[in-house]
């Protein structure tokens, strides 16, 4: 299972980006794990990849 990371560590940002670049970063996690991107193997695990970026979005647009 995946370790205990802060929203921040997930997006590799700093506490003081804005709404806006955070929606950026995370539209750019979000395709590069898409299941649905032929590139990648072990489908599953970018599953669970994505639901935990999803997580931190949610935190960071919330708390910002």
């Amino acid at each position: 299972m995946y370790e205990e990371c802060s929203s921040y560590d997930i997006f590799g940002i700093d506490e003081e980006f804005s709404q806006e670049l955070i929606k950026k970063v995370y539209n750019k996690l979000i395709f590069t794990y898409h299941p649905g991107n032929v590139q990648l193997k072990g489908k599953e695990n970018f599953r669970k990849k994505i639901y935990k970026i999803q997580e931190a979005y949610e935190d960071l647009i919330n708390n910002t």
